[in-house]
């Protein structure tokens, strides 16, 4: 499944101003990884972003809050398709 990209047009990252922050730079200074960060934390699409990440397995950049060119080791979180306790039953799921 490819996920959709509408989400990002709501993304404080796309707002006038911080589009210019090094998003996908290999190499953003500490200060600059700071000021991402603190946009991140306040995106009113975060959830989004951070599923958007796992889905596409992305490894570099900074996307919800992480540098994951810094931590490519880091195992991407687990996103499971329904709400626990909420399995298809057995009859349905074969």
């Amino acid at each position: 499944m490819i996920p959709t990209t509408g989400w990002m047009l709501g993304a404080a990252c796309a707002r006038e101003g911080l589009r210019d922050l090094p998003w996908i730079a290999e190499d953003a200074s500490p200060a600059d990884r700071a000021r991402m960060a603190r946009v991140c934390a306040s995106c009113p699409v975060l959830a989004a972003c951070e599923v958007s990440t796992v889905l596409v397995a992305t490894t570099a950049g900074f996307w919800a809050g992480r540098d994951l060119t810094l931590w490519p080791e880091v195992a991407p979180v687990a996103v499971q398709d329904t709400l626990p306790g909420l399995g298809l039953p057995e009859q349905v799921a074969a």
